[in-house]
C-alpha cells in the first residue's frame, strides 16, 4: 500500500512542481519586464532633496531597479534554461571594457573617483558595471523583433515627451537654455542622439517593401496574393498608408 501510494503520489507532486515551476517564471518575467520599463523612466526622475537633484536621484534610481531586474532574471535562469543569456560578441566586448575600466581605476590617480565618480556626475565603474548587467538581461528577455520594436518604442515615446517639454523650456525662459531635468544641455543631447537613431532606424525599415532583396523571387504568399490581383505588403510597413505621417513611420517603422 506504501509503494502504491507513493506511486500514485509522484503524478500530482510532478504536476505541482510543474505548475509552481509556471508560476514562478511568470511572477519573475513580469517583474523584469516592469524593472525594465521603469528605468526607461529615468530621465523625469529628480530629486530636490539631494546636493546634485539632476543626477544623483536618476542615478540611484536607475541603479538600484538594476539590481532588482539582474536579481530576478538570476533566479528565472536558474529556474530556466532558455532565459540564460546566448553568446553574444556584444556582451564580450562590454564585458572587456568593463574589465580595461576596472584596471585603468585601480591604476589611475584617484581609485575612489575612478570607480565611484562624483555626485555631480555619477559615473565611473560602478555605473558601468550596472548598465552591462542590464545589457546581459536585455539580450537574455528580449529575443524576437517584436519585443525589441515594443521596447525600442517606449523609449521614443519616453524621448518625445522630453523632446518636447524641454523645447517648452527653451521658449519658456530668458535664457534660451534647454535642460529640462538632466541639468545640462551637452547631457540632454546625448539622450536625445539615440532616440534620433532609433528613429531613423524606425524611419528606413519603414520603407523596406515586400520584394526583399534584388533578384529574389517572390514568396509564395506574395504570389498568391498577386494572383488575385492584390499587393502583398508586410504587417510592419506603412506602405498600405500613403497618407501616413512621417512620425508615425518613426515610431511604427
Amino acid at each position: 500500500m506504501t509503494a502504491l501510494a507513493e506511486r500514485t503520489g509522484q503524478p500530482i507532486r510532478g504536476a505541482r512542481s510543474a505548475a509552481w515551476l509556471r508560476l514562478s517564471e511568470g511572477v519573475l518575467s513580469n517583474v523584469v519586464w516592469m524593472g525594465v520599463v521603469l528605468i526607461l523612466l529615468t530621465p523625469f526622475i529628480v530629486t530636490s532633496q539631494t546636493a546634485f537633484p539632476f543626477m544623483v536621484g536618476k542615478a540611484v534610481y536607475s541603479r538600484v531597479l538594476i539590481e532588482i531586474v539582474f536579481v530576478c532574471w538570476g533566479m528565472l535562469a536558474l529556474l530556466s534554461p532558455p532565459y540564460r543569456p546566448p553568446r553574444s560578441w556584444l556582451l564580450i566586448l562590454l564585458a572587456v571594457a568593463l574589465g580595461v575600466a576596472v584596471l585603468s581605476a585601480c591604476l589611475g590617480v584617484s581609485v575612489q573617483r575612478s570607480l565611484w565618480s562624483t555626485y555631480e556626475r555619477m559615473h565611473g565603474v560602478v555605473d558601468q558595471a550596472h548598465w552591462l548587467a542590464l545589457a546581459v538581461v536585455l539580450v537574455s528577455m528580449v529575443r524576437t523583433s517584436r519585443d525589441w520594436h515594443i521596447l525600442l518604442f517606449v523609449y521614443l515615446l519616453v524621448g518625445m515627451m522630453v523632446a518636447l517639454l524641454a523645447i517648452g523650456q527653451y521658449f519658456g525662459t530668458e535664457d534660451r537654455r534647454a535642460t529640462f531635468t538632466l541639468g545640462n544641455p551637452v547631457i540632454l543631447g546625448s539622450y536625445l542622439l539615440v532616440g534620433i537613431m532609433i528613429a531613423l532606424g524606425f524611419l528606413a525599415r519603414s520603407f523596406v517593401r515586400a520584394a526583399g532583396r534584388p533578384g529574389t523571387p517572390p514568396s509564395s504568399a506574395t504570389r498568391s496574393s498577386q494572383g488575385h490581383g492584390r499587393r502583398h505588403v508586410p504587417r510592419w510597413t506603412l506602405g498600405s498608408r500613403p497618407a501616413a505621417s512621417w512620425i508615425g513611420r518613426c515610431f511604427l517603422g
